[in-house]
């Protein structure tokens, strides 16, 4: 799995760098769901609470590129933070 950073640096212009996690250190898919799921809530509906576009969250679901930014966002509409989801 890739998560995205995006880097600030001083006098150089915005980076963004790809940093890849598997699924033994990276974010824990099976905790997502399943807060997902406790809260009844369709991946829709929690792309709509993070305003998020159609089928993000499926796809960080299925383990597909997912942006920390993202992540942050999917955790916020789940109201828990985005450390829970990390390994």
């Amino acid at each position: 799995m890739w998560v995205k950073l995006n880097l600030f640096l001083t006098r150089m212009p915005r980076r963004s760098i790809f940093i890849n996690m598997d699924r033994s250190n990276g974010i824990n898919i099976t905790k997502l769901i399943t807060y997902r799921k406790s809260l009844s809530l369709s991946q829709r509906g929690v792309e709509i609470l993070a305003g998020l576009g159609q089928n993000t969250v499926r796809n960080a679901e299925e383990g597909k590129n997912i942006t920390v930014s993202t992540l942050q966002k999917i955790a916020r509409a789940l109201g828990v933070p985005a450390a829970i989801f990390l390994d």
